[in-house]
C-alpha cells in the first residue's frame, strides 16, 4: 500500500511540474494598463499588481507573483544605484516561471533585468 501512495505522489509531482513553463517579456503595472491600455506602464515603485506582456498577451500575476515581482524590482533598483545604472525607459525585461491559467500566471520563479 505504501508504495502505491508513494507512485500516487510522485505522478502529481510530475503533473506539477509538467505544466510550470517559462515566459520572457515585459513587466508592466496592471493597473495603469487596465485604465489606459495604450499607455506603457512601465513599473514604479508604487506598483503593486503586475503583469508580463508576452507573446502579445498580457498574463496578470497571481497574489505571490505580485509580492516575488516587487521584491524582485528592489532588488534590482538597489543593484543599479549601486552600479550607477540608470532604468531603461522602454520598461523592465523579465522571465518567469509559472502555470498559465487563462490570463493569469500563478508565478514560482521571477527574474528581472
Amino acid at each position: 500500500m505504501d508504495k502505491a501512495l508513494v507512485y500516487g505522489f510522485v505522478m502529481v509531482l510530475s503533473a506539477y511540474a509538467a505544466s510550470v513553463a517559462s515566459y520572457t517579456g515585459r513587466l508592466i503595472d496592471a493597473g495603469c494598463a487596465e485604465q489606459q491600455p495604450n499607455a506603457s506602464c512601465n513599473p514604479t515603485p508604487a506598483t503593486r499588481r503586475f503583469a508580463l506582456i508576452s507573446a502579445g498577451k498580457i498574463l496578470t500575476f497571481d497574489s505571490m507573483g505580485n509580492a516575488k515581482a516587487t521584491a524582485a524590482l528592489k532588488q534590482r533598483n538597489s543593484k543599479a544605484n549601486r552600479e550607477q545604472l540608470s532604468n531603461a525607459a522602454d520598461g523592465v525585461n523579465a522571465m518567469i516561471q509559472g502555470e498559465v491559467m487563462g490570463y493569469q500566471i500563478a508565478v514560482r520563479d521571477i527574474e528581472v533585468q
